[in-house]
Parts: C-alpha cells; sequence; structure tokens
C-alpha cells in the first residue's frame, strides 16, 4: 500500500479486479519492452528460465549445453550448507567428519527433541539487537529477536522480537569450517602453529618488555564496540601503558552522523527516532529501514505507522531523497532521484524553502537555496508537508553524508518541534574515540620497535586504498591480529590469534537507546578462541581475564548493591537486559552558528565526471561474512544477483554507455581501476554509478574467497562514501546471474503458449494507493478457480462442526456420515496472512526459512540454471509505465503446506500425509522428488 501519485486503477464492479483494472507489473526492463518476446525465448529449448542479459543472449544461454551438468551427481547436488556439509559455488564437496560434542555427560535438562532457549545479544552495524537462541542437546540452531530487548521489539508492540537477514545468518558463521582454531606465529616466510599455553608465554614476554616505557611503541586498532567491559578493559590497558595509542576503523561507520551532532547539540550523539509518531518523514539519503544503525527497530515502529486496521486509518507519509534504489526507497510514498552528492544542496533549498513556508526559526541557515536543481514539489510540497505536521514530522539524514547534513537535519527537527516528540538524542559511549586509521603507518614508521594490535578488524581488505595497511604491518616489530579466521590482514602480521563467535564466549552489548545486555555463550568455543575482551584483559595483566569474570565486574559495578548483585545478574540473563543503564536521552536546542561553520566549510564532491557511490552490502555488509553460503545466494533485495556484486547504473545511464545488464564496466579514478559487471536498476540516479562493499575478498574461505570484485581498489579516504570524478568505460561480456526472472507466476492468455491449463488471467502483483483502498478495499482479492479435479480425500468442510474421533483417527478418505454434537467445536481452518503493507523487502525471513529448515544452497552454476532450492522467496515488481522511477511492490512466496497439494496423490514413499486438520504434513528427509 503506498500514499504515492494515483495508479492506472479503474474501480470495477466484480469482486475481483481483472488486468484491465490494475497498473502494470514487470519485473525487469527487458520484460517491460517485449513481454511477448521474452517469453517466447524463455520457453524455447530446455524451456529453463534464467535470468536475463538481453533477449538474444537469453536464448544462446538457454540453448548452450550444461558443460558441467555431468560432474554434479544428484546425492552431492542436494548436500546441505550447514554444520555438517556445504555446497561449494563451482561442485560439491564432502568434508571430513567432524564430531560436535558439547557435553561428556548431558545434563538433565537437556532432552532429545526438545528445545531450549536462552537470552544474549548480537552487535551488527553499530547496533546490539537482543536474541533468543535456540538449542538443541546443547547445539545453537536458529536465533529470534527477543520481544523484552527494545532494538528488537521497541514499545512492546508485538509477542516477538524482530531480527534482520545478518542475524539469522549468523547460526552458519558459528558452525563455519574455515574459521580459525590455532594460534600462528609467522616468521619471515615460515608459518608455526603454537598451543594456547605456548602463546600466551611468548606474547606475555613481549609486552613485558614494553612497560618500561609506558607502551609508547603500542597501537592499537579496532572498529566501535558497544561493550561496556571492553570499555573498562581498555581504560585498565591504557592505564598499564599510558603512552600507547589507539586508531579506530570501521569500513561501515556513522563517524559523520556524531560529527553533525556534536556540531548541532555540543554532544557526541545518535539520534533516536520514534517513526510511529512520524506523519511526515523525510529521508535524507537515508536507508533507515535495511542500511542504517537500529533499523530493525526503524523497520518495526515504521511498520506500525503504516500498517491499516481499517479503510479508515490513516498511514505515515514518506519522502525520500537518495541516488541508490534502496529498501527505504523501494517503501517510499515519493521518491526523488538525485545524486549523493548533491543531497546536501538539495537540504539547504528545502531549509530555505521551510523558512518561506513560516520556519523562521531556522534563520540565518537558510539565507540562501542550494545551488542543484529539483522539481518545484520536491521544495515547495515537502516543506508545506512538514509545515502543516509540526511535532509530528521529522527529517532523518544517511550515515553516508556529510555532517553538514545530519547538522542541518537536527535544526530542522528542532524548527518543526520534533525533538521530544518524534526525535531524541542519545550520547554515545562506544570505545571508538582514537586517531584515524591513517596515522597509522606514521606511527609505525616513526615509533621503533612498534607493536602492533589488530582487534575484530580487517584494514588490509577494506582501509581506504590509498592507505598502505600492510606496509605498516609489515614493517612494525610485533603485530598480532585476533580474528575470526585467517583473512587479508592477519597474513601480513606476525601473530594472528583465533576470535570465538559470539554465540561461544561471554561479553556484553550496549544499544543505541542504552540499553546493556548480557551476551552468554550457547555452546563450548568450536574452534578454541577468544574474544576482544579477554585478549585486551590478559594484555592488561588482569588475573579474572576470562569473558565470565570480566562481565561480571562489570555488572557488579554497574548495580552497585551487592547484595541483590545474584539475583540482578540471573535475572538479566533470563531476560536478555539489565535493568540500569547509565545513559539518557535528551533533547536540547541547537547552536545554529555551529552549524552554519559546518556547512560553510563543506565543499561539495568535486568532479565533472560520474559519481561512485560505495554503499555496504545488503547481504554481506563490509565483507565479515563473505564466506556464508547462505547470504552468497540470498537474491539482492532489489536486483536480485546472487554470488557476486554488480555496479547499478540507471536505464539513461546505460543508454549513454551502450550497455546492458551483464556488460562488464571500467571504472577508474587517476590510477587506480576496477572491473564490475553492471546491473541495469530502474530508480537510480542518473551519471552515478553504486558499487556494494564486502565482495571480492582474497582470504574469506572456501566460498567467499574470489567471488565478486573488491570495488575497495578506488575507495579513497577523499571519497569514502561517495565521490565524483570518476571515469566509466564499457568493457565486455560477462555472465551474470539474477533470479527476478525464474519461477514466473503471470499468466497472460494474450501470449500464445503460455499460460498453466486454462486457467484465467492472474494478477502477477497487486497494487494500489490508499484511496483506492478506501474506495474499494477488497480490491486485491483473487482467487484461483477451484480445479476441476479433486484430491483423493473428502474435502472439509470448516463451517461444519468437528466429530468425535472414532479408531484413532478423526479423519477418512471418505465423508464421515456421522451427525456432529450440536455443541461440538468448529474444525481448526489453518492460514496465514502476509500484510504487504508493512513488509519492506528486506529478505530476512529467507535466511529464517533456511536456519530453520536447513535448506540447501547449490552455487551460482546451479542458479543460473534456474535451480535455486529457496523454499521461501521474495518477489520484486515494477508497477506502472515510469521506467526511470517506478513503483516497487515485493511480494513474499512461501512454502505453503496445501490442503490439496498434488504430491500427496502420487507420492510412492508417503512421505507427506495429509493432518486430521487440512495440512500437508510432509516428512522432507524421505522425499525423493525434491
Amino acid at each position: 500500500m503506498t500514499k504515492r501519485r494515483p495508479l492506472s486503477y479503474r474501480a470495477s464492479d466484480a469482486s475481483s479486479p481483472t488486468s484491465s483494472d490494475l497498473p502494470r507489473v514487470w519485473r525487469s526492463l527487458d520484460e517491460k519492452s517485449n513481454p511477448a518476446r521474452y517469453h517466447e525465448l524463455a520457453k524455447e529449448e530446455t524451456g529453463v528460465q534464467v535470468d536475463l542479459v538481453s533477449p538474444s543472449a537469453l536464448k544462446k544461454r538457454v540453448a548452450a549445453p550444461a558443460a558441467d551438468a555431468g560432474s554434479v551427481g544428484r546425492r552431492g547436488f542436494m548436500m546441505a550448507a550447514s554444520a555438517a556439509t556445504a555446497v561449494a559455488a563451482t561442485g560439491c564437496i564432502r568434508r571430513p567428519a567432524e564430531q560436535i560434542l558439547p557435553h561428556t555427560r548431558a545434563p538433565e535438562y537437556a532432552l532429545p527433541g526438545i528445545a531450549l532457549h536462552f537470552a544474549s545479544v548480537l552487535a551488527h552495524n553499530g547496533e546490539a539487537l537482543g536474541v533468543l537462541v535456540e538449542q538443541h542437546e546443547g547445539r545453537p540452531t536458529k536465533i529470534e529477536g527477543n520481544a523484552e530487548h527494545p532494538a528488537s521489539n521497541p514499545a512492546g508492540l508485538g509477542r516477538w522480537g524482530g531480527s534482520n537477514g545478518a542475524t539469522q545468518a549468523a547460526i552458519l558463521d558459528l558452525y563455519d569450517q574455515d574459521r580459525s582454531g590455532l594460534v600462528v606465529h609467522r616468521e619471515g616466510e615460515e608459518r608455526h602453529e603454537l598451543s594456547w599455553a605456548d602463546a600466551d608465554e611468548q606474547i606475555a614476554a613481549h609486552f613485558a618488555t614494553l612497560d618500561a616505557n609506558g607502551g609508547e611503541t603500542i597501537a592499537v586498532l579496532h572498529p566501535p564496540i558497544t561493550s561496556p567491559t571492553f570499555l573498562r578493559v581498555k581504560q585498565a590497558f591504557g592505564r598499564r601503558y599510558p603512552r600507547a595509542r589507539f586508531y579506530a576503523w570501521s569500513s561501515v561507520n556513522d563517524a559523520n552522523v556524531r560529527a553533525g551532532l556534536q556540531a548541532a547539540t555540543g554532544r557526541r550523539a545518535r539520534p533516536l527516532v520514534d517513526y510511529s509518531a512520524a506523519r511526515v518523514v523525510v529521508s535524507l539519503d537515508c536507508d533507515f529501514l535495511h542500511g542504517e544503525p537500529g533499523s530493525v527497530r526503524s523497520a518495526r515502529l515504521f511498520g506500525q505507522a503504516r500498517r491499516l486496521e481499517s479503510a479508515s486509518s490513516e498511514m505515515s507519509r514518506l519522502y525520500i531523497a537518495e541516488s541508490t534504489l534502496s529498501i527505504t526507497g523501494s517503501n517510499a510514498d515519493h521518491r526523488l532521484r538525485i545524486a549523493s552528492s548533491d543531497v546536501l544542496e538539495y537540504t539547504k533549498s528545502l531549509a530555505h524553502e521551510l523558512v518561506s513556508k513560516g520556519l523562521t526559526e531556522l534563520g540565518s541557515l537558510a539565507s540562501a537555496a542550494g545551488s542543484v536543481e529539483v522539481p518545484s514539489a520536491w521544495l515547495e510540497k515537502v516543506a508545506e508537508d512538514l509545515v502543516n505536521n509540526r511535532g509530528r514530522a521529522v527529517v532523518v539524514a544517511g550515515s553516508r553524508q556529510p555532517a553538514a547534513v545530519h547538522a542541518l537535519a537536527a535544526a530542522i527537527n528542532t524548527a518543526l518541534g520534533a525533538n521530544g516528540t518524534v526525535v531524541q538524542y542519545v550520547d554515545v559511549v562506544d570505545t571508538d574515540e582514537g586517531e584515524p586509521v591513517a596515522n597509522l603507518q606514521a606511527f609505525v614508521e616513526r615509533a621503533e620497535g612498534a607493536t602492533v594490535l589488530v582487534i575484530d578488524s580487517n584494514p588490509v581488505y577494506d582501509a581506504p586504498a590509498d592507505l598502505d595497511v600492510a606496509a605498516a604491518l609489515a614493517s612494525a616489530a610485533f603485530s598480532l591480529h585476533l580474528g575470526s579466521h585467517e583473512d587479508e590482514t592477519s597474513q601480513h602480521c606476525t601473530w594472528h590469534v583465533p576470535m570465538s563467535h559470539e554465540l561461544e564466549s561471554w561479553g556484553d552489548q550496549r544499544s543505541i537507546d542504552g540499553t546493556i545486555a548480557i551476551q552468554q555463550p550457547l555452546i563450548a568455543p568450536l574452534r578454541g578462541g577468544r574474544n576482544a575482551i579477554e585478549l585486551l584483559g590478559q594484555l592488561t595483566g588482569e588475573s579474572s581475564w576470562r569473558g565470565y569474570f570480566a562481565v561480571r565486574q562489570t555488572m557488579a559495578n554497574l548495580i552497585g548493591d551487592q547484595s541483590s548483585f545474584e539475583r540482578a545478574w540471573r535475572e538479566a540473563l533470563h531476560r536478555g537486559v539489565v535493568g540500569r543503564t547509565n545513559v539518557q536521552a535528551f533533547t536540547g536546542a541547537v547552536d545554529a552558528g555551529a552549524i552554519g561553520r559546518v556547512v560553510a566549510e563543506t565543499t561539495a564532491a568535486g568532479g565533472d565526471g560520474w559519481e561512485v557511490v560505495f554503499t555496504p552490502d545488503a547481504k554481506l555488509f563490509d565483507g565479515r561474512s563473505a564466506n556464508n553460503p547462505w547470504l552468497l545466494e540470498l537474491p539482492d533485495p532489489i536486483t536480485k544477483v546472487v554470488w557476486e556484486n554488480a555496479a547499478m547504473i540507471s536505464p539513461a545511464s546505460a543508454d549513454e554507455l551502450g550497455v546492458q545488464t551483464g556488460r562488464l564496466l571500467r571504472i577508474s579514478r587517476g590510477e587506480r581501476s576496477i572491473e564490475v559487471p553492471a546491473v541495469v536498476v530502474p530508480g537510480h540516479a542518473d551519471r552515478s554509478v553504486t558499487l556494494t562493499l564486502g565482495w571480492g575478498r582474497e582470504h574469506a574461505g572456501q566460498f567467499g574467497s574470489n567471488v565478486g570484485v573488491n570495488v575497495g581498489a578506488i575507495r579513497t579516504t577523499g571519497a569514502l562514501h561517495f565521490g565524483r570524478g570518476f571515469e566509466v568505460e564499457p568493457g565486455g561480456a560477462y555472465d551474470l546471474v539474477l533470479t527476478q526472472q525464474h519461477h514466473s507466476m503471470d499468466v497472460d492468455p494474450q501470449i500464445p503458449g503460455y499460460g498453466r491449463f486454462d486457467m484465467p488471467e492472474r494478477p502477477l502483483a497487486i497494487v494500489g494507493t490508499l484511496e483506492q483502498y478506501r474506495e474499494q478495499p477488497d480490491f486485491a482479492q483473487w482467487r484461483e478457480p477451484t480445479p476441476d479435479v479433486g484430491p483423493l480425500w473428502a474435502e472439509v468442510d470448516y463451517q461444519t462442526p468437528q466429530p468425535p474421533a472414532q479408531g484413532g483417527t478423526s479423519w477418512s478418505l471418505v465423508p464421515d456420515p456421522r451427525p456432529a454434537p450440536e455443541d461440538a467445536p468448529l474444525r481448526h481452518a489453518w492460514g496465514m496472512v502476509i500484510d504487504l503493507t508493512t513488509c519492506i523487502g528486506c529478505s530476512a525471513c529467507i535466511l529464517a526459512c533456511h536456519a530453520e529448515n536447513n535448506v540447501p544452497t547449490v552455487g551460482k552454476a546451479q542458479v543460473q540454471r534456474g535451480r535455486e532450492m529457496h523454499w521461501l522467496r521474495l518477489d520484486r515488481y515494477f508497477a506502472g509505465d515510469d521506467a526511470e522511477n517506478p513503483i516497487v511492490a515485493f511480494q513474499p512466496v512461501a512454502c505453503q503446506h496445501c490442503e490439496e497439494a498434488p504430491c500427496e496423490n502420487v507420492c510412492p514413499v508417503n512421505a507427506t500425509e495429509h493432518s486430521p486438520e487440512g495440512i500437508n504434513e510432509m516428512a522432507y528427509n524421505r522425499c525423493i522428488g525434491t
């Protein structure tokens, strides 16, 4: 449901609309331009529907023989990417059997087949998400959001907590067989594997020699970490080595947010937006539903404001100005295609327009409009809507936008009266304080015999290309890397120490709103390893450096009252939330003078060439989960590309370059260049290219190594998030795999030979506006006609009472002649409804299905043949006739336990049975036709 411009929809007197009543729906530009030709080609030769580069390329690809079809047997093809087995991208690999025995003697409470659930917390993208982890016989198997935690269930909106794709896929990261399990010491070209006892002795001996000079040669590099215990241990490390230097680095960060709010409020803070209280939201290049910190919280609050209980319900309205079609942009009512480099100028113009509409509080900050040209409605109408909804309107800015945009957004929100009602600000108390990573190389060169600690970071892979972190590590006398894998950074360090997974170790995390939660292990470390708290605590010299004791000490300091500590500790473990925090939200005034200085000092991204935007990948984020097959095979929510990344460009840009989807692009700036396949995305800004981070890893593991393109090769400190002045040239052909053309549900009688039996026309996706919904609330109702051939069993009449059971069963293949008592309960009728108004298209449900059912992955070559094994998929459709900026609709297609499933009639091994309540109950491990 959208409040966007009206669609070409006509109200019909019929109970179900026909395709002539609905807006045109299409999946790709090729299908939009020539649907009949596309479907004709798709059924030629093998008839397999595959991804589409062009109609001619499709014909060639379908007709080509399968080169490696004979090399993959059925048994290998069906292997699951799970804790014990996995499917590689180019074939099947059976790994040696490894037994995981969490107990030598199972405790009394661990009963086979009975799941246990434990509260914990996982950190992702600057946020700590409360989770409930399901455990079977001592092994964690599934993760869900914790309803007690405000990051996963803000304001107690539901009985269950929410989660995201990274959280669901964390289970497979835990069982990654390529995780490091040995302490490695490198001396030149020699590589030695040491026991923990020998490694502890040698590392401790080295740090003991640094006490004399106060650690003036020590450099510690780590990402922002929200753990209160890590902050405490870091401070203790600083007391032992007062002259040590700390450096902060994360490839994806919100440093611009903090800098902007520092200027606006005078405090290091983050915004905390209550989207459920907002009637109007204006997003400035901010993908708050998926790509920004706290996206799970934001999505649930935003969904609450969009949910329709009846035809008279109100919805919030979302405007977004962005270059790349994002999840948030796909759900927006109005969307402005604009280069990321021009968002600051648009913000200036919007502030100027707000002053003319009566928002004089902005004063001198909006004395002049910006230089970018945008449609007048995007200034006049947006400003009018904001002013008319004072106190219930908010402007949010994306992390990649400069500090000036965030400072201006804070000023606008203050003038709108949003502070305290829709937005609050929370002090940042994580541990990212430190010098920029750019200063590390100079420190190592200056400090004789430098010691460098790299904690849970991979700067050799993801640091800006104009920094030579590898050279800095190579020139250090002692370098130690704590990481889950022997990755690109560990290859250049003298020591590599395995890091334990979050589900294996004790810790704690603080959420954006200040909530603290305890991270408790669900299983003993499968590969050994220590986390950041334990490593730094051991180097500090603490006697109780193990995570359990360190976290208990932090909680004891926080709670204070020792007489009630044990009770508070156990309650925190049970609920997953610590009752007391030291962070309070504030809603103070903004400093107009400081904001003006930041805006004046910010210059537009220079250069007359193409703009390039660097964004975290919707699946791999910054690359830390690059060896996760679930994520690699998950279709990108927008482009539907699998097993690699691609450069997103607009249709107009593609025409200018003379390329189509699947053609290589050479993108260069100065001496740095990359080649990456293009994917044409409707809704993208013109003369702008979006590149996703996290791909092209060289030392990720058997699945993630050498997959995709490392776009960091052209990412520099001057263009960390976006920049202009790039050159883009077309290259050769490339075999890009997309799933957006697979498994069509379309039935169009206008296309000869396309359709199933004699089924009448089926709407592919039904999209309407709020006004159209109010005019005809049942416009989306459409049912397939009853099939001519019924099932072998009697159809269930759910409106009649349930007869009493007889002979151990309450159903049969023939109707039950017995009359039911008048007071007998009605039969159970099972069903599921997905509220498409609140479905944002993030694809987390697909990963949840993978984790719940251990669904196989099949690799790029098999996906190209249309053989992906997803039991649940999320179709992305475009609606309307605007190919440059279309409406986007998401349609989940679930694995349905059909009451009339055809497999029940023919199954020779009785893998599926019809339950007394009309459900197709499937024993999947017995099915021979999967």
